[in-house]
């Protein structure tokens, strides 16, 4: 009897740290899955290179007003009101928006674009970076 119940014991033990292996290579295996299958959802480089193609330093604030519109209204499947696309902020003195794309991405992750004017009021620099937030 002392004999089984050892080689109980080392069975025992042994299933215990194939198992764990086993774990452990599941969630590695899942890891790398998800790594490698990761596509980004965002048309982050859509927008910037719509803004940069069609809007120049220098440009008045009204091209910048009717080009920023048109950008969020394609690209923000979730805007109510297209009259309130984006805002101007004017102690920043800066166009400000943030385009969601929540079908595609969840309701998470966005696309912020802001639109810096200089002093004149005329375009001086367009930040376009990706937004991600927690509920």
């Amino acid at each position: 009897m002392i004999k089984i119940e050892k080689y109980d014991k080392s069975w025992l033990a042994h299933k215990q740290r194939l198992w764990r292996k086993m774990q452990t290579f599941a969630v590695l295996l899942i890891t790398v899955i998800l790594t490698a299958c990761y596509k980004n959802c965002l048309p982050t480089v859509e927008v910037r290179d719509s803004l940069t193609t069609q809007l120049r330093v220098g440009d008045p604030r009204e091209k910048i007003e009717a080009v920023l519109g048109n950008v969020v209204a394609k690209y923000d499947n979730t805007l109510v009101k297209p009259d309130i696309a984006f805002s101007y902020d004017e102690f920043q003195n800066r166009y400000s928006t943030t385009i969601w794309d929540k079908p595609r991405c969840g309701p998470y992750q966005g696309i912020s674009v802001d639109i810096h004017l200089d002093d004149t009021g005329h375009l001086s620099k367009i930040d376009v970076h990706e937004l991600y937030t927690m509920p």
